[in-house]
């Protein structure tokens, strides 16, 4: 059909190819045969067969032949190996502090809904998986995942032989991270149509998925009024309750005609770090929220514009 691809480089996303290769017996009577193969599908319900006929000659190889083939005669005596003119000092080495690799939050089906992680993936195929991104980025077995620095673990001394004064290392500090799991948009018209009011709403968590409370999130608006004027300002809002998410930002009433973009600014609390690579992504750009990539939230009268990721901060 017009509408299908060809060949095996076109199939798989990292077009690979698996190869099973038969072993003959050097004492098998010549004649025809016929080959089965069968492939049971370790990732799906599936199996695949086939067969083949073929026909097993002799070709007996010239004496000649075989004889101009032959390696030359290795030398019986051991090749002398002599010490390195310049031997290279050992050089001393800072305490390297343990890490700890992290595998973060699956979303969409991936997660369903918190019932699948990366360790569901990894038992069930291994690094077949990490052909796709979701899987590939958040899992440690595909060397995606966050590492943080384990605080519970001492700085290990490297194994070089030491040179001079012993250097004084800080101890560990704990990475907790927290990042932007659930972002809420509506507008709601008002004014009888004339305008909108934009509602944004957000959720936090840590690196295991537990909801933070006490964020103090800010964000940048700015709006273009009919007069031309653009106006801008800041609101600023904090995480609470069960869920971490925070109260409605109080945002200015938009002509209904217009849009209101919004950006984050800061991302605040005691103890915790915010990461930006862990931000949940637009359904349709596959684009991290408020990340380098994707800054801008456009909002009009029906919500959320779909987010465009070539288009910059204005």
């Amino acid at each position: 059909a017009e509408g299908c691809d060809t060949g095996p480089d076109n199939h798989g996303p990292k077009s690979w190819h698996i190869m099973d290769r038969v072993m003959i017996p050097s004492d098998i009577p010549v004649g025809e045969y016929v080959v089965s193969w069968r492939w049971d599908a370790y990732m799906a319900d599936q199996m695949w067969t086939g067969c083949a006929d073929v026909q097993i000659v002799s070709t007996p190889t010239p004496a000649s032949a075989q004889s101009s083939t032959c390696p030359p005669t290795p030398s019986s005596r051991p090749t002398e190996v002599r010490p390195p003119t310049n031997p290279v000092a050992p050089v001393s080495s800072q305490p390297t502090t343990p890490k700890t690799c992290v595998d973060l939050p699956l979303g969409g089906n991936w997660g369903g809904g918190g019932a699948y992680n990366c360790d569901t993936y990894e038992d069930h195929g291994g690094d077949s998986y990490c052909a796709h991104s979701e899987i590939r980025e958040g899992c440690c077995f595909c060397d995606g995942g966050y590492v943080v620095v384990d605080p519970t673990s001492s700085p290990v001394e490297s194994s070089s032989a030491p040179s001079g004064a012993p250097v004084a290392v800080e101890p560990p500090v704990a990475d907790t991270v927290m990042y932007l799991a659930a972002l809420g948009i509506k507008s709601k018209l008002v004014n009888n149509g004339d305008k909108f009011k934009p509602k944004v709403s957000v959720a936090i968590k840590d690196i295991g998925k537990d909801a933070l409370r006490g964020v103090e999130i800010t964000l940048a608006w700015n709006m273009t009024k009919s007069n031309g004027t653009i106006k801008q300002g800041e609101v600023v809002a904090t995480t609470k309750g069960k869920k971490g998410k925070t109260s409605k930002f109080k945002f200015p009433k938009v002509s209904a005609d217009g849009t209101l973009g919004v950006r984050l600014i800061s991302m605040e609390k005691d103890g915790y770090q915010y990461n930006v690579d862990l931000n949940k992504k637009d359904k349709e750009s596959r684009c991290r929220y408020f990340s380098l990539e994707c800054p801008l939230i456009t909002i009009g009268v029906d919500g959320a514009y779909p987010i465009n990721p070539s288009l910059s901060n204005p």
